[in-house]
């Protein structure tokens, strides 16, 4: 009779071993079930996307070693640098998401070989509210730099008299115009207006004649309107209130972390407030795997919209996540 339970056993176990990548979820489901994601508790509709079922795309780069400060500045520097293939047009203003630090290259219409004064000026849009700024020119010897404004002032008497009569007028915006009177420059230029700081690095092209030629003018593309937008141009996802555990509140983060490396074991991190468990898999992750419950736990989870962990009802004691026969698992050390 022993010897007959002990082979129903092992041949439940040998059962549960089947399938893969192409077939069940392995052995693991006996005793786990795979968690159905819920709304976060608080009102409202959470609206922020969670793709999930995969892992990742490739091992990890290894983490580039520089042979001086000065090579790791310079290579920052390069990879900071943008071009008009970041940018939208619009007609010909160009339009370019403001990040600070990044610079962006702009290319300036070059005068003729003879003449210093017939190239056209580039125009650099400020965002309105912006304060009067400051531009700073790496070569000044070549360019031109002036501050004007277009719109209505908020102090004026002209806006004073539209708010009393229920108009809204247009805000004034600060404009930033650079002229250059040399072919074949290059330089940088700073806006700074308190708020923000604006880098470019202005290029104006050079088109050499042929000798039996008179000076002629480039006729290169250039760029003659320059704007930007802002964070607070971009839409945002109003996402639900979710009860988040103060830092104060952690009591456990003796959790280890055990799995194939296609699942980035060494980036997993895990704890919890004694209520609830939170599992924040590698960002890296091509996308996230669906996390698997011992039986007799709560078999939902839901995903925290700011800090994108898993948040787990209860603690339990193991949390396994699958991926055809790839099993990664959280445990909790008592």
């Amino acid at each position: 009779m022993c010897k007959f339970l002990l082979m129903s056993v092992a041949g439940v176990v040998l059962a549960g071993c089947a399938g893969g990548p192409s077939g069940d979820a392995p052995s693991l489901t006996y005793d786990y079930l795979q968690a159905q994601e819920v709304q976060p508790p608080g009102p409202g509709t959470l609206q922020v996307p969670v793709p999930f079922g995969g892992v990742a795309t490739g091992p990890a780069k290894p983490e580039k070693k520089f042979t001086s400060p000065a090579a790791k500045t310079a290579a920052m520097v390069k990879r900071s640098r943008r071009t008009a293939l970041d940018c939208s047009f619009e007609g010909s203003i160009m339009t370019c998401p403001f990040q600070n630090g990044v610079r962006q290259q702009v290319i300036m219409d070059g005068p003729s070989a003879d003449g210093e004064t017939d190239s056209d000026v580039t125009l650099f849009y400020l965002e309105p509210g912006e304060a009067t700024p400051e531009a700073i020119l790496g070569n000044p010897q070549w360019f031109m730099v002036e501050v004007t404004a277009g719109g209505v002032d908020g102090t004026s008497m002209r806006a004073k008299r539209e708010r009393a009569n229920n108009r809204k007028s247009a805000s004034a915006r600060l404009i930033v115009t650079v002229k250059a009177y040399k072919q074949g420059e290059r330089t940088s230029l700073s806006i700074a207006t308190g708020s923000r700081v604006y880098l470019y690095d202005l290029v104006v092209p050079s088109c050499k004649p042929a000798e039996d030629a008179a000076p002629r003018k480039c006729h290169a593309a250039y760029h003659p309107v320059v704007q930007h937008t802002y964070g607070s141009d971009q839409p945002r996802v109003t996402a639900a209130t979710v009860h988040r555990p103060d830092a104060t509140a952690v009591s456990d983060t003796r959790y280890v972390y055990h799995g194939p490396a296609e699942f980035l074991p060494g980036e997993w991190s895990a704890y919890n407030d004694g209520v609830n468990t939170y599992i924040l898999p590698p960002a890296r992750l091509s996308s996230r795997p669906v996390p698997f419950l011992p039986r007799g736990s709560a078999p939902s989870f839901w995903i925290d919209p700011t800090s994108r962990h898993y948040v787990i009802r209860g603690l339990p004691g193991e949390v396994r996540f699958v991926r055809g026969d790839l099993v990664m698992t959280v445990r909790r050390e008592r």
